[in-house]
Formats: structure tokens, sequence, C-alpha cells
């Protein structure tokens, strides 16, 4: 084992970390600063970024980026280690290269970048329903950009088939990709979807790594549109081989599948079919409603949604929709075809879109939840006219505070922030106080003419604590949040410094 030291100055720098030998295995990771932190945060319980054949071959290269101070409170300059290894206690010469910029797979010369095509990845064989086929990876043949090993299959299909294409292996941990040349819908959390909206997202890949109920094993769902072939690309995930099995099986009644993949076409097709019931809404009015486990449900995901008629809509004029919610992180989505432009914005409790229609009349307007199982109580509004350009978070609570008194608060999963307004007076000395034995607390003070302060462990501990001298006569905010988990009780305080 050896470590070099890499001195990192630029806190938005990138690098690309080679590690070849002609005569062992290499292993490369990067220690350092904010690293631990920063892999926790994505889900990993790790000390470093590591590779081991991300090169060519057996050798390694990984895509270096810094931990962001903002995020992890490290100090540029900063010096991390790269450590070089060998797998099976192996020795010999090596070559370690590092340069400027991320590049996730390195050519045979070692400069530029290389992009992977799954369309061009050789065809195994054609898959035959309701048969298992054999394929084998082995230490050669055709590696996918992460240096792992990869087939692909042709699948052919008519229109109007559900599908359930597994990919299992009991020597490596499979990962299954299905190609289509027409593009898959898919939606991302949170997401305003409409057949022209900005944030509709349509790809051409639908991959799964671990299949529910299936352990590491993998299973991709789909409700075909029309007659195509598409490419089922088996690859392993950190790269292992041996021996996997494919099966494509109908699944007509959902069986296999809670939920499948589908064209945008269709999908909006299935929305537009949702019943609204005797749920409407028009312009200028508010209404309350209750999302529940017996509504129907998202023809992709299964989960509850709600349809509502927006009524009196005036062509080529914007309309905005919103819905609130304590209960659940809200989303809203627009069915329509008449829909001439969309936009939308979401926060945790909060859900907007803002559309232009062209034609006059009515539309559909979906209320579900972001996250599986989420149901409750909301509010949805209907405006004439488009709202403002950046959507104000509101999960929070805002009431008055008087100087010298402490109160108490509770964050939640929904409300993740909690402020309260001060009048203060020019040339007062005002001291802002907030502590958690639950959370680490972090606290912000705006005031006239944008001012903002931040504290985070000023207090002590992880609790907070702000002094200023007002600058202006006016109407303050204090405002609690919570750095890392964001439950749990808090107080807060405000006194006059004499």
């Amino acid at each position: 084992m050896a470590a070099w030291s890499l001195f990192v100055v630029d806190e938005e720098a990138e690098f690309t970390i080679d590690l070849t030998s002609d005569v062992f295995d290499p292993y490369l990771y990067v220690v350092g600063p904010g690293i631990a932190t920063m892999l926790r945060n994505r889900g990993a319980d790790d000390y470093a970024v590591t590779n081991d054949d991300g090169g060519e071959g057996l050798n390694s290269a990984l895509c270096f980026e810094p931990p962001r101070p903002a995020e992890y409170l490290v100090e540029y300059p900063a010096e991390y280690r790269v450590v070089v290894s060998a797998l099976n206690a192996e020795v010999g010469e090596y070559r370690l290269r590092v340069r400027s910029g991320c590049r996730t797979r390195v050519d045979p010369e070692g400069n530029e970048d290389v992009t992977f095509d799954l369309w061009a990845v050789p065809v195994t064989d054609t898959i035959r329903r309701g048969v298992i086929e054999q394929g084998e990876f082995r230490s050669i043949g055709t590696w996918d950009e992460a240096g792992g090993p990869v087939e692909s299959w042709v699948l052919p299909v008519m229109g109007g088939e559900r599908l359930a294409i597994e990919m299992r292996s009991a020597e490596f941990h499979p990962h299954l990709t299905v190609v289509s040349r027409s593009g898959f819908y898919a939606r991302e959390a949170g997401d305003v979807l409409g057949r022209e909206g900005r944030n509709m997202r349509v790809t051409r890949e639908v991959s799964n790594n671990d299949g529910d109920g299936l352990a590491w094993d993998s299973r991709v769902c789909l409700v075909t549109e029309a007659s195509e072939e598409y490419r089922v690309v088996a690859s392993s995930y950190r790269r292992g081989v041996g021996r996997y099995g494919l099966l494509v099986a109908e699944d007509p009644d959902g069986t296999l599948c809670g939920q499948a993949n589908m064209s945008t076409d269709r999908y909006f097709e299935l929305l537009e079919e949702l019943p609204t019931e005797t749920r409407s809404i028009r312009l200028g009015e508010s209404v309350e409603g209750v999302l529940g486990l017996g509504d129907a449900k998202d023809p992709v995901s299964g989960d509850p949604i709600q349809a509502w008629a927006v009524d009196r809509i005036v062509e080529d004029e914007w309309v905005t929709v919103e819905v609130n919610s304590d209960a659940f992180t809200p989303t809203i989505d627009i069915a329509s075809d008449d829909v001439e432009e969309l936009t939308g914005q979401s926060s945790l409790c909060r859900a907007r879109a803002q559309f232009r229609m062209r034609g006059s009349g009515s539309v559909k307007a979906l209320v579900s939840a972001q996250s599986e199982g989420e149901v409750g109580a909301f509010t949805l509004v209907a405006t004439q006219g488009a709202g403002a350009e950046v959507l104000l978070d509101p999960c929070e609570t805002t009431d008055g505070l008087e100087i010298g008194y402490e109160v108490e608060g509770r964050l939640t999963a929904v409300r993740d922030k909690a402020a309260w307004t001060i009048a203060a007076a020019a040339g007062d000395t005002l001291i802002f106080q907030a502590g958690s034995e639950e959370f680490d607390t972090r606290l912000e003070v705006t005031g006239p003419g944008g001012l903002l302060i931040g504290d985070d462990d000023g207090g002590g501990g992880t609790n907070s604590r702000i002094e200023m001298v007002i600058p202006r006569d006016g109407e303050y905010r204090v405002a609690v949040r919570a750095y890392g988990v964001t439950t749990g009780l808090f107080h807060l305080s405000v006194i006059r410094r004499r």
C-alpha cells in the first residue's frame, strides 16, 4: 500500500484519477476531509471514494469531486490522500495519474472520453417468451462505462403487452436495462407533468437494480405501445462475473408488477380518463380535500390520486393551481391535450402548476403525494394569472414573537422550518438563541433591505446564537431550521441587551 498527497485549492475542482499496473490488480481509494460525511449523506456507509476496475481491464479509475465547503464544512486549500493498493496481496510497479475534469471511462490511449451506446452492444440472441435464457459474464468481453461486463438481447414486442422482465444470478449482483427507440415515460419525485411541460422526463432507458421482492435480482415492468424491437441489456453491479438467467413473462393482470413504465402518450390518456366525480373548482376559489387510500390509482405508481375539474378557463390566459398540505408532500399534475405551456414548482408541503390553454373550458388537475403511501388533508387553490416566479418555501409556521419571550416548536418531515416575525427598532442589540436536544439547530435572521444573518453552532454544542445591532426600524424574521436530521422539538428566544 502507498499513499500520495493531493492538494486541492479550488473547491469547484474535479479530478480523474487513474491507477494502472501490468503485474497486479490495482485498487484505488481517496480519503480526506468531508468524504465520510458526504458518502453517508448519499446513503453509503463508507469513509473513502473507491474503485477497483473502472479503467481498462483490471485497472482502476475514478472521478473525484471534493466535498463542497458549504455542505460539509471543508476549508480549502485541503489535503486528500490517494491510496494505492493491490488485491490478493500482490506487489509490483504501477502508474498513478491525476488529471483535471471527470472522465468516467478512459480510452486505451488514456486521454479521451469514451461514450457508451447501449444500442452498440453486440446482440447475444433473441429472447423467447416464457423461457429462461442463459447467459454468462466472463473476464473478457464487452464492458460498460463503469468497467463491468454487459450483454444485449433482442426482445420483439407488440403494442398493448404488459410484460415483466427479470434477470437473476446466484453468482453476482445483476443489473437490468431495457432500451426503446421510442422511449418510456418516467417521472421524477415532485415533478409537475404535462404533455408539453418543461418538467416532464422522457427516457429511452428503463433500469432496475433490485426488483421488488427479488433480493439483489432485477425486474423491469413494461406496458408496450407499438410493435418494436427492444434491447434487453444485462450487466452486473460492481463488475461481477458469472452465469445469469433472463425471463420475459406476460403479466396482464399486474400480478408480478405493482407498477409499469409506459409511454408518455399512453400515460396521459389514462390520466385524462380518471373520473372527477363531483370534484370541481372555479378560478378564484379555494377548496378543501382529503387524499385517501380509496381514491383512484395513478396508472404508473399505483398510489392514490384525485382528479379535480378546473372550470371557466379562458383561452390563452395563464392559470395557477396550487395544492398545500401539512399531511403529505403534494404533487400537482395537469392532464389535457389543450395545454399550450406548463411550468411547475414544488416544496415539501406545497406544489404549483402554471399553464396556458389553447382553448376555453376546463382541465383536470391531479392531486397526489410525492412519496408512496402518503395520504391526508389538503387545500387546492385556482387563480387567474401566473403567480410569482419563485415559489417561496411555505413549509413553516409564522407568528409574531415579542422581545424577551421564549417559544417552543417542532420540526417535522413536512414542516422543515419554523419562523416568527418580530418588530425591532434601529440601534437595539438583540440576541437570538435556538437549541434542541433532538437535532442540530440552524438560525437565520432576515430583515429590510435583504439583510440575512445565519448561525449554526454559535450557541455552544449544536445550539445556535446570533447577536446583532438592528440597522433600521422594521419587521424582522427569525427562522429555525435543522442541520441534518430534520425532526424534533426546539426552543427559541429573543432578548434585548441592556
